[in-house]
């Protein structure tokens, strides 16, 4: 069991975390593709399966978010 603002506050945390992921995913491994060794294609495969998994986790950030609006809605206090 647990109370709503513990969930919420857990909610919060993993939305920071959800957001940090896609930071990484967008700016720092697409821009040391760059810099890689791979051929072209390669490179645009790669950047593709990145840009597959920001889209799959903003996603996922959008659940959360829908998740935790419910919650706080909500008139229950234990989960």
């Amino acid at each position: 069991m647990i109370r709503k603002n513990n969930l919420s506050n857990k909610l919060n945390k993993l939305l920071e975390l959800e957001r940090s992921f896609i930071s990484l995913l967008d700016k720092h491994l697409s821009a040391s593709l760059d810099f890689s060794q791979l051929s072209k294609d390669d490179r645009d495969a790669s950047l593709d399966f990145l840009k597959s998994r920001v889209n799959l986790q903003k996603k996922h950030i959008q659940l959360i978010e829908d998740i935790k609006k419910e919650i706080e809605e909500s008139d229950q206090d234990v989960y």
